[in-house]
């Protein structure tokens, strides 16, 4: 697959009147209206931490199995854990 590529859902679809807020940042920054620029700047990084939080989810839940027995003669094994 190419770099670039994306193979995930569909994002969403803004309407017309709206922008995505780091474009509003932007437009905002560009006008001298630093406030509302930070102010779209941090809900853009809100979405962001919330999509992210989402994944990572996702991934933990994948990640976690049946709890494995523990072998006392496994070298791999730290010396301290209780067997």
């Amino acid at each position: 697959m190419p770099i670039g590529d994306y193979d995930g859902p569909t994002p969403p679809k803004y309407g017309p009147e709206t922008e995505p807020d780091w474009v509003q940042s932007r437009i905002a920054a560009e006008a001298g209206d630093y406030e509302k620029s930070i102010a779209y700047g941090l809900m853009h990084v809100g979405a962001c931490l919330e999509i992210v939080g989402q994944r990572l989810s996702e991934i933990s839940s994948a990640l976690e199995g049946p709890a494995q027995p523990v072998d006392p003669d496994d070298p791999r094994r730290r010396r301290d854990e209780p067997h």
